[in-house]
């Protein structure tokens, strides 16, 4: 029960998440799963977890903050449970193992990260990205398997491609991966959000956190005639970390859709309706006498019964009503009841609230007097109509959490959902409820009111009974997929999907799509439509199946003006406006053979943030480029861009006037083809080009014609880049030469074509490209997994790296330390031999006779040694003691090639870095002469962090001004102009003593 409207900090996943949630809905046995994990029956793969560790939170401090923003608004507040995380995690380091199958065995690939965030009281999980192939599963648990999610598999697989999990208890679980070894590259997994639970630091700060003694377990004897109405009650969760309470409601199809009502203060919208987990029959098993002390104490509810993931249908503020669908099928186990409602403008005679007070187990209360109609917190009736009144509950109360639960009429029929009071425990005080009857029609909209999903059929009822939602009839009407909401430009054609419906009992035999712009409906399943005008328009989807029986969904059409909201190369659009969280859209045609493509914004007034997106219009979740640094001037760059038309959406951070933006492009012209790109180390094997993978120097590229002739070669620079220039018009490859301890990439294992790898694991060659017209191929790239073992001499050797962050791993940013003495040593300590690293910190001891070695780094004045082993990724970590310099000791025997035994040092200044800095960009853009740089921080910094930028050109440096902090985005980021020449390094120096350097891309 929040007494609030909506409010931005409550959207989005990187925007603050707020909930509050008692002991017994953390301490849950999360149910059976459908399979177990492979590591449970194989020893091998319980030694291949890797570890995925976030920083330590200040649970007190952060419960410290909440107390303190209770106070500046009592009666509006919230209560935080979690802490969001946001991190980057991809599977990696895949393990095969051979598991049964039949009478055969199946390879399978197994990845494993333990997660811990110290000192969380629970865990759950956001992936940006899950698809997951057929006979794959993802699970979670934790380290003592006491707690098990069930396995999420190829069913869990939605269009919005994001799952979001329920919880688990503590601050250490495991993720693992199972997936067969021949759908590997099918797999689409990033984790990208940790939500670390801080609600309770001890039992007895915990204790504090549970619902009032006067609530009433909807188990005892007082809730026997709302058996049915309790089943349809559950509890939210949105991003990981906001509760809310809601329920399920019937439709006149009575179909079986899974449609959901809840609170609009509670923040779900279209942006997070993903991260919707709906937790059914969370309730005590025995009835607690209401004002007894166990009535306030500890339940023993679960939370192994769930939903995960939804689609946002339909809100309206005035009468804080949101309307969600579960995008899965309701489990049939999960015995849930679809609750019946009334629209009409009648006032009940007596009322049932069903709820879960501070997301503890389900309660029920009851007010046996008859309701009054109001406007939202004014008693005065009957005000603008928008709520209903309870003026007090005779048994029972509502609390923080129990926002958006349902208020049932005498019929057992739904007529609001909860807004705000100022019920409690010990008083007599209000709670107001949103109408259904003011829902009905909402705004007018489709997604605005109730009726175009409860009656989406037209039938006129306003008044329905709920049913089982296993109690369908005879005939189950079709499921319906819109897969909206749609984008496109006046005058050209917006094509239209219903993949993904079907009829679960029979065969959809009609589409029938109404646009919205009064043009007769077509008939088709997936048509094109072209709109004449731009404008926002209602589009509707009725399909029918081979009974007759039929069902309508909606969704939304935006088309931009053609001409008006186009932007033309090179040409400024000026005067752009817009208030906080509004959105504008241009685009911009792009033809094909364009080697560059730059979009740029400015502006002295408000904060407007860069999405664009080629073919769709983005969203601030979906986009192709993203640019979102303090103030105005945005920018976002695309080299060797596709043909097409890239939309480009000005999002109101804070409300901006005033704004200019331009796109631009260079045409490539006749005779002035390219060929070239990158050659990459690619430590983990998969194909990628990830952040944390260097570029190879050295390797030596040969181009051919499509004849295999050798027309030129050239030899990767320091950074791995190499780019063939003024190429004539006759097709031609490039055949990329293996250096020793190496093998290539997978070919092509993404479709992210600026990201693979070009070349054939065999041959080396990339494909035959055709270079009429002056071609400029921009993204031919070769990536080269390291070996750990070959055969002749043997060689140790590989890397010395000036550690910025201190963290003990080798970052892209990071470079290479020369004049470092590196010394082999037999075991016992006899000297070897002895070299010093070269300019990019390389060093290698060739012909090492049989035996064992070790290596003894020597340390540079002014470095200490960066932490020994700092994760089991043994290509990326630091194999030098941090006191004595001395690796341990490897075997020599049969020719073993040890090319990855590295050594970190770490500069003075590092240890002192109080905002944790660490650059990860810093793009040189040659021909506007502009240097766009980005650092994050672990940590937000404390107070107002003044964070310097400067460069170095030709040996002398020259400050380039501040960096702005983007404070509740987490890093630094700027884009400095009219730098006129080419910087070799930038430096970051924060005045609390951090110091970070990076060496420059060219673009």
């Amino acid at each position: 029960m929040f007494n609030q409207k909506g409010s931005k900090a409550l959207r989005g996943v990187t925007k603050q998440a707020i909930f509050r949630l008692g002991l017994a809905g953390l301490l849950c046995s999360t149910g059976a799963v459908a399979k177990e994990p492979i590591s449970f029956s194989s020893a091998q793969v319980t030694g291949k977890t890797q570890t995925t560790r976030l920083p330590g939170l200040d649970n007190a401090k952060l419960k410290q903050r909440d107390a303190a923003a209770r106070a500046k608004q009592p009666k509006s507040y919230v209560l935080q449970f979690a802490e969001p995380q946001s991190v980057a995690v991809k599977p990696n380091a895949w393990q095969e193992v051979q598991v049964p199958n039949g009478s055969k065995a199946i390879a399978m690939s197994v990845w494993r990260t333990e997660v811990k965030s110290p000192g969380a009281f629970s865990l759950n999980f956001g992936f940006s990205r899950y698809q997951m192939p057929e006979g794959g599963s993802l699970h979670i648990y934790t380290p003592d398997r006491k707690q098990r999610i069930r396995a999420f598999t190829a069913a869990d697989n939605d269009i919005h491609g994001e799952l979001w999990t329920p919880m688990l208890t503590g601050d250490t679980a495991i993720i693992e991966v199972n997936v067969p070894t021949s759908k590997l590259k099918q797999l689409k997994l990033e984790l990208a959000s940790v939500n670390h639970g801080y609600v309770a630091a001890s039992m007895a700060e915990l204790a504090r956190e549970k619902s009032g003694n006067c609530n009433v377990d909807v188990v005892c004897p007082v809730g026997d005639e709302w058996r049915d109405q309790i089943r349809s009650a559950a509890a939210i969760s949105i991003n990981g970390s906001l509760f809310c309470s809601g329920g399920a409601l019937n439709n006149t199809a009575n179909d079986g859709t899974g449609f959901f009502l809840t609170a609009h203060h509670c923040g779900i919208d279209e942006s997070n309706a993903a991260s919707m987990v709906t937790y059914w029959n969370y309730e005590n098993s025995v009835c607690r006498e209401p004002g007894s002390v166990a009535s306030g104490d500890l339940g023993d509810g679960v939370l192994d019964q769930f939903n995960t993931g939804a689609i946002f249908r339909a809100s309206y503020e005035p009468s804080d009503m949101t309307l969600m669908e579960l995008d899965d099928p309701l489990d049939p186990a999960h015995n849930v009841f679809l609750a019946g409602w009334n629209a009409n403008d009648q006032m009940p005679s007596s009322s049932v609230a069903i709820h879960h007070p501070n997301l503890n187990e389900k309660r029920i209360s009851f007010d046996h007097d008859t309701t009054t109609i109001t406007s939202y917190l004014n008693p005065a009736s009957p005000g603008d109509g928008t709520h209903i009144q309870v003026a007090d509950w005779d048994l029972g109360t509502t609390e923080p959490g129990s926002s958006g639960s349902l208020l049932f009429d005498q019929n057992k029929r739904v007529i609001g959902q909860l807004h705000g009071g100022d019920a409690a425990c010990g008083n007599d005080m209000a709670d107001w409820y949103g109408r259904i009857y003011t829902s009905w029609d909402g705004g007018g909209t489709v997604d605005t009111r109730l009726s175009s999903w409860l009656d989406a059929n037209g039938t006129g009822e306003l008044a329905i009974d709920g049913i089982n939602a296993t109690d369908l009839g005879t005939n189950r009407l079709p499921v319906v997929k819109l897969n909206g909401p749609y984008y496109g430009v006046s005058g050209m054609p917006v094509d239209f999907s219903s993949a993904g419906s079907q009829d679960l009992d029979g065969s959809i035999i009609s589409f029938d799509w109404g646009f919205g712009d009064g043009n007769a409906a077509f008939s088709a399943a997936n048509p094109q439509h072209t709109y004449a005008q731009g404008g926002t328009y209602d589009v509707s989807l009725r399909a029918t199946d081979n009974d007759g029986g039929s069902r309508i969904v909606y969704t939304q059409a935006t088309i931009l003006e053609a001409g008006e909201d186009e932007l033309e190369n090179g040409i400024v659009k000026s005067g752009i406006s817009a208030e906080i969280d509004q959105a504008v859209y241009y685009y911009l045609n792009v033809p094909e053979g364009v080697a560059e493509l730059d979009f740029t914004s400015d502006g002295q007034s408000g904060d407007a943030d860069m999405y664009v997106s080629r073919g769709s219009t983005p969203t601030t979740t979906v986009y192709d480029c993203r640019s979102w640094a303090s103030g105005s001037q945005e920018m976002c760059s695309f080299t060797d861009p596709e043909a097409g038309t890239y939309i480009v959406m000005l999002y109101g951070y804070n409300t901006f006037t005033g704004v200019s933006l331009t796109g631009s492009y260079k045409q490539a012209t006749g005779g002035t083809g390219a060929l070239g790109d990158l050659v990459w180390s690619d430590t983990n094997g998969n194909g990628v080009q990830d952040t944390d993978e260097p570029g190879l120097a050295d390797v030596t590229v040969e181009l051919q014609s499509c004849e295999g002739v050798v027309l030129a070669t050239q030899i990767t620079d320091s950074n791995g880049l190499f780019n063939f220039t003024e190429l004539g018009t006759n097709d031609a490859q490039l055949k990329f030469v293996l250096p020793a301890g190496y093998e290539f990439s997978p070919e092509r294992a993404t479709d992210q074509f600026q990201l693979d790898s070009n070349a054939n694991p065999t041959t080396g060659l990339s494909p035959c490209y055709n270079m009429s017209q002056g071609f400029r191929r921009s993204a031919v790239d070769a990536g080269m997994v390291p070996s750990q073992s070959q055969g002749g001499e043997g060689v140790m050797g590989d890397f010395v790296w000036q550690d910025n962050n201190g963290d003990g791993v080798q970052d892209a940013d990071e470079p290479g330390l020369a004049g470092v003495t590196v010394n082999l040593q037999a075991c016992d300590g006899t000297a070897v031999d002895s070299v010093v690293t070269n300019s990019q910190g390389g060093f290698s001891f060739d012909s090492v006779a049989t035996g064992s070695y070790r290596l003894e780094f020597v340390l540079l004045d002014g470095y200490s040694f960066s932490p020994e082993k700092a994760t089991n990724e043994f290509l990326r970590d630091s194999n030098a003691n941090t006191t004595s310099g001395l690796t341990g000791c490897y075997n020599m025997d049969n020719g073993n090639q040890r090319r990855a035994i590295d050594a970190g040092m770490v500069p003075e200044g590092t240890g002192s870095n109080a905002d944790n800095l660490s650059v990860v960009n810093a793009i040189y853009f040659s021909a506007s002469k502009r240097l766009w740089v980005r650092a994050e921080s672990d940590t937000q910094p404390v107070g107002s962090a003044s964070i310097t930028a400067s460069v170095t050109i030709n040996g002398a440096t020259s400050s380039l001004g501040a960096v702005g902090w983007k404070a509740d985005k987490g890093f630094y980021q700027n884009n400095f102009r009219d730098v006129d020449q080419l910087p070799s390094l930038v430096t970051l120096a924060s005045d609390k003593g951090g110091l970070v350097r990076v060496a420059v891309e060219v673009r």
